[in-house]
């Protein structure tokens, strides 16, 4: 036999004493590691970590390793010691294309060894006929029977089925029953739910589970692992729990803890609260919040968070100084110059207080941050309620001064100006009455360049959008309002559509009669309706079916029924008439807003319904690109489109005549094609049903225009709001377009709104269901009636005043309502009860007669006081006017206007009942008469008994 070599004869020596290392390793693991090591992990992967410990050891090193597994499915980090934060650090090494489903640390009592083992995957779920599930199953039902009586077996059991097998497996029942209680707490919502307490067997040690609805488990985990150690505490144990199943996702994890130097605050105590308050708004901080407390820990989460939501906001005002200089990103960084004073001023407002900074603020010698700090304390001041006393807020929502952020732009102040702000988006929500309805949209840019252009105009968008809802609201009891939502690209729309109408319930609900009317407006979807509806509910909002309308079931879904475009159709036939158009020759149709949208898909249905082969669309653009065709895009293509609810670029190029083409926006062109089809076609009508605001403006009217500078389109109507700019209306209604404002030609969505949520206020859901099919067939025939009334009053007033543009008539409509409904309703309060009783009326005559029957006697006790009194005052203001006309109405002074409204109505029933009695005679001559009393009957009548003899 050879004499070993060199490196053979050192065998036995480093054998003996890796195996003296191992001994030692193993002894000391057996006595520093908790006994959960042990119970959740098998033999294969702690003798992986054996091997890996001892290696670095007889290296003469601190272990420092990652173990992969052989699929890649867990991960093993060691690291030499614990400290603060080291989870949340070591959550960031993981790879993000993985989903993480458990976590599990092991810290040595010593803390100069952790072991954090991830999973990824799906884990396995108990199987229902494992005699040992089963076994488990029947001891955690009894002893649920036995500590929770109140908690029903069956939510237990869906618990158990949702649970990973190795959690029920490992767990003891009161942990389990516990659990079971906090996913039921937060099932079906987004709240978050916190259980701590101490583990008195193990000394200064406590248990901390985070249970969170609508969240994903490893957001949850990673951002609960980095408060925690935000406050000092060291993560020993921590499991993660991703339940499965379920209608929405729900996240479990715990985490064994303790403090620096068993330096930790006892759960329950006041030293907790600051641990358990982060933790409960773990779900819902804006991720900048986060990255700022990281950066500097003495700011602590509830500053950061008002700090950035006070940034974005004084954005609005500094954006309109420079919006370079005042850029988000720069804004942040003027503040961080000064930001003790910055956290200061942020802190003035989650005191409630302010402390006069303005000298402190002065003092700082960069022109900018002086500006940005001066902002800042003006914003404070400005706030009048929040919702920063709600510990378990979903995010910040303040009610601001009305006037502080408008500029020499805005011409009337509203009534309220809301501010929401969270995780990934910012909104606003504008009214400018107490009473007042408007949709809520989302606003969700692809690119960052994108949302910065549109954080610049937030604000004067969702003012912009309101002040023309206050116009378009002139036929209903509610004032005009508007929300905007804008989301960040990559963060979540539903969460933070739930959030800020979460922080818009906190404001609601602790003003005590305030009352909010929110409805869908563009990418609010009906799972987005239902929810907030159902959110309502849990918060104990009064007649919370009345917050949203458009709702599946009760409500009438705008989308199904095309409430918005029977009215854009009704408009488009009267200004057809008005230009002379032949009553049955063919008409062409450039269309803005796809066969998939709701005013577009459905102008595309009636219009087809009421004029057949007559109706031609030549051009289609949305947000997939186009359709154009000179010879009519085929009719029947565009139903399929529509019926499916698919973009235009899903027409069937089969279909196409020799002309036609459709062009998706990732086509060579496609987007300067999308963008200015509606100037390059030429037609009889062109109705935006989609589209920004502002697409046509003072730079780009004139492409409406052919080279001899005729209109390429003679009639517009505006489906879309705000589609087109107020100087960019002026200038086609000169050039010879016939103008229908989009206050005017698309107000039939909100009054069915305000239908809806009459009948939400008179009538209980069953009922609603039951008479649902007549409800919808009489609020559409008001609807087609009251578009018809407003464009023949505003054909008629142009016929006068030809040189008046008809969207100044539209506007001046608008104003000489809602001056008249004032000035009725000021009048209303002041009435003897007769003259009251009198006018009660005009709250049945307004309503669907559906709604009148089934109320019954006490109708008018069921609905809100405020709300009656605007009813009347509306009712009275609109019949005045589109039976009188504008000039009449105008002439009047507010005392004889009060006067006139119980005149008028009292002379409208006699002349009522006068045409009767003729209508009864079978006479033709006397049918006539009766037809010209009913239309200027009354007002001849008051004018006689108000003549001086």
């Amino acid at each position: 036999m050879a004499a070993p070599g060199p490196i053979a004869a050192l065998v036995d020596e480093v054998g003996d004493a890796l195996g003296r290392t191992l001994r030692e390793v193993a002894r000391e693991l057996d006595a520093e590691l908790p006994p959960a090591y042990a119970q959740d992990l098998g033999p294969e992967i702690r003798r992986q970590h054996l091997a890996a410990i001892v290696g670095a050891r007889a290296t003469g090193v601190a272990p420092n390793v990652t173990l992969r597994s052989a699929d890649g499915n867990t991960w093993t980090i060691i690291r030499p010691d614990d400290r603060p934060g080291l989870l949340s650090e070591l959550l960031a090494e993981l790879p993000d294309d993985l989903p993480l489903h458990t976590a599990r640390v092991y810290t040595a009592r010593s803390g100069h060894l952790a072991i954090d083992v991830f999973g990824f995957g799906a884990p396995a779920r108990p199987a229902a006929d494992d005699p040992a599930f089963l076994a488990k199953r029947a001891e955690i039902l009894d002893h649920a029977a036995e500590v929770a009586p109140d908690l029903p077996p069956e939510v237990v059991d869906r618990y158990l089925h949702r649970c990973a097998a190795v959690f029920v497996d490992n767990l003891s029942p009161r942990r389990l029953v516990r659990f079971a209680r906090m996913v039921a707490q937060v099932e079906g919502t987004d709240d978050v739910a916190v259980d701590a307490w101490l583990r008195q067997e193990e000394g200064r040690f406590a248990t901390v589970t985070l249970v969170a609805g609508g969240s994903t488990p490893r957001r949850l985990f990673e951002r609960a692992a980095w408060i925690l150690g935000l406050h000092g505490l060291s993560v020993r144990r921590a499991y993660l729990d991703p339940l499965a199943g379920g209608a929405a996702p729900v996240a479990l994890c715990t985490f064994v803890v303790t403090g620096t130097d068993d330096d930790m605050p006892t759960p329950g105590g006041p030293g907790w609260q600051p641990v358990e308050r982060d933790l409960l708004r773990v779900r819902w901080l804006d991720e900048r919040c986060l990255v700022r407390a990281r950066a500097t820990p003495w700011l602590g989460l509830p500053t950061a968070e008002v700090l950035v939501a006070l940034l974005d906001l004084v954005h609005v005002r500094l954006a309109r100084r420079d919006p370079f200089a005042f850029s988000r990103q720069r804004l942040a960084q003027l503040a961080d110059a000064a930001l003790e004073l910055a956290a200061g001023v942020a802190e003035d407002l989650l005191r409630g207080t302010t402390t006069g900074r303005e000298a402190a603020l002065q003092a700082r010698p960069h022109e900018d941050v002086r500006a940005v700090l001066g902002e800042l304390v003006a914003a404070v001041e400005a706030v009048q309620r929040s919702n920063l006393d709600r510990t378990a807020r979903y995010g910040l929502a303040l009610a601001l001064d009305p006037a502080w952020l408008l500029g020499p732009e805005h011409t009337q102040v509203p009534f309220a100006v809301l501010y929401g702000h969270g995780d990934g988006y910012r909104g606003f929500h504008v009214r400018f009455r107490p009473i007042a309805r408007g949709g809520l949209r989302v606003v969700a840019p692809r690119t960052a360049d994108q949302h910065a252009l549109e954080t610049e105009r937030h604000f004067d968008e969702v003012y912009g959008l309101a002040f023309a809802q206050e116009l378009k609201n002139k036929d209903i009891p509610e004032g005009g309002a508007k929300g905007v939502l804008l989301v960040e690209p990559g963060a979540s729309v539903d969460g933070a559509l739930h959030a800020l109408t979460d922080g818009l319930l906190d404001l609601a609900l602790a003003t005590p009669g305030d009352l909010l009317f929110l409805g869908p407006d563009e990418n609010v979807t009906p799972a987005h309706i239902e929810w907030i509806v159902a959110r309502a509910v849990q918060r104990g909002y009064p007649q919370p079916l009345a917050l949203m309308s458009s709702k599946p079931g009760a409500g009438i879904n705008h989308k199904r029924y095309g409430v918005t475009s029977e009215g854009v159709a009704v408009f488009l036939d009267a200004g057809l008439r008005a230009l002379g158009h032949p009553a049955d020759a063919p008409f062409r149709v450039v269309l803005t807003g796809g066969p998939d949208g709701d005013v577009a898909g459905n102008t595309i249905r009636i219009l087809r319904r009421d004029h057949g082969s007559r109706v031609r669309f030549v051009g289609i653009a949305d947000g997939s690109g186009s359709a154009l065709d000179p010879d009519g895009l085929d009719i029947d293509e565009l139903m399929r489109l529509v019926d499916a609810e698919l973009p235009i670029v899903a027409f069937d190029p089969a279909r196409l005549g020799p002309q036609g083409s459709v062009a998706s926006l990732d086509d060579p062109g496609g987007l300067a094609r999308r963008n200015g089809l509606h100037a390059q076609l030429e037609a009889e009508v062109l109705v935006p049903a989609g589209g920004r605001p502002r697409t046509v403006h003072e730079g780009n009217w004139r492409d409406l225009l052919d080279a001899a500078g005729r209109p390429r389109v003679p009639l517009v109507v505006e489906g879309a709001n705000l589609f087109l700019t107020p100087g960019a209306r002026t200038a086609l209604s000169a050039a010879g377009v016939l103008l229908f404002k989009d206050s005017s030609a698309n107000k039939c969505g909100v009054i069915c709104s305000s239908y809806e949520i009459a009948a939400a206020l008179l009538l209980d859901e069953p009922t609603i269901l039951r008479v649902k099919d007549r409800l919808v067939d009489e609020v559409l025939d008001r609807l087609r009636s009251l578009a018809r009334l407003e464009a023949d009053v505003l054909l008629d007033e142009h016929r006068r005043c030809p040189d008046v543009p008809l969207p100044d008539l539209s506007v001046r409509l608008s104003r000489t309502i809602l001056w008249a409904t004032d000035t009725i309703a000021r009048a209303v309060i002041a009435l003897d009860p007769d003259a009251y009783a009198l006018l009660e009326d005009l709250v049945r005559a307004h309503l669907p007669p559906v709604l009148v029957e089934l109320a019954g006697a006490d109708l008018l006790e069921r609905l809100p006081p405020a709300y009656v009194e605007q009813t009347i005052a509306c009712a009275a203001a609109t019949r005045l006017v589109y039976r009188e006309g504008l000039a009449y109405v105008e002439g009047l002074s507010e005392p004889d206007l009060a006067r006139l409204a119980v005149d008028y109505l009292r002379a409208d029933r006699e002349v009522a009942q006068l045409a009767d009695r003729l209508d009864a005679q079978d006479d033709p001559a006397a049918a006539e008469a009766a037809r010209i009393l009913r239309q200027g009957g009354a007002r001849a009548a008051v004018t006689l008994r108000h003549r001086t003899p």
